[in-house]
């Protein structure tokens, strides 16, 4: 039964976004398309690990004229590199990278959905793991529920912590506390 839920969390986390990601619409030569700019810059920095492992850029010579100190905690470009290293070695192409970079969060999402099972079964009983682990892998669905376009629920709510928010700052002031 945890196999057919993790094989459900891969399918999910691979095949919905399969064509916005590695689909080759025309024109891209078969390149990967990162939705996100954070993904490409996160790419960039694994693919110079891979060509100077172990060592990782500290200091990014484009973010500034004498450069800038990369504030960017290092694991998910550490296991990308390192898995491209080992499977592809110092000269794996871009091309490799980037597609090593784009299964990287689905594998990601597995592996949670595999811990989530592991600790509602050491909590519960295995019943209440393969409970757990089914929701976690099919709940949240991004293309159906998106943070930038919230429900009437979610927007109530958010009206009525901001409206408190706003009372407990009043509140604050009067008691001298800010």
């Amino acid at each position: 039964m945890l196999v057919a839920i993790l094989a459900i969390a891969a399918g999910l986390r691979v095949w919905a976004p399969w064509d916005d990601v590695l689909g080759t619409p025309s024109g891209t030569g078969g390149r990967i398309n990162f939705l996100e700019t954070d993904a490409w810059y996160h790419v960039r920095l694994a693919e110079s690990q891979v060509r100077n492992f172990p060592h990782r850029v500290t200091t990014d010579p484009y973010a500034a004229p004498d450069g800038q100190y990369v504030a960017v905690a290092p694991l998910l470009d550490a296991s990308i590199a390192t898995f491209a290293f080992i499977t592809g070695g110092r000269h794996a192409s871009t091309e490799y990278i980037e597609r090593v970079a784009a299964f990287a969060p689905a594998i990601t999402g597995v592996l949670a959905v595999l811990a989530v099972w592991a600790l509602a079964t050491v909590a519960f009983d295995r019943r209440a793991g393969l409970i757990a682990g089914l929701l976690a892998a099919v709940l949240p669905n991004p293309r159906r529920w998106n943070a930038s376009n919230p429900g009437p629920y979610v927007q109530g709510r958010s009206e009525t912590l901001q409206d408190r928010a706003a009372r407990v700052g009043t509140l604050a002031s009067c008691l001298k506390l800010s």
